[in-house]
């Protein structure tokens, strides 16, 4: 992903600023190539590393409050949909 984002030139890092990356602590985020690669002085990211299965303290937007809401939308739009399908004959 960040090799994606750098081949997009999204960051303007001539004044020597560095992009800002937050990361959960899962173990893939500690592999030798990843670490490499956000170290390198043409394309060095910032990146914080958060506790692992510490999610729903740190990350925005986890919390049961916007879990809630968002499960009820989904479930109304899947409802609409299933609705839609039925009317036009594509399941039975």
């Amino acid at each position: 992903m960040l090799t994606y984002l750098d081949s997009l030139d999204l960051f303007d890092r001539s004044m020597g600023l560095k992009p800002f990356l937050i990361l959960d602590g899962h173990g893939s985020q500690f592999e030798l190539e990843s670490l490499e690669y956000i170290n390198k002085e043409e394309h060095k990211w910032c990146v914080n590393i958060g506790l692992p299965y510490g999610t729903s303290y740190w990350q925005v937007g986890d919390s049961i409050e916007h879990n809630r809401c968002f499960k009820m939308a989904l479930t109304k739009a899947k409802q609409a949909l299933v609705t839609k399908k039925k009317r036009q004959q594509l399941i039975i």
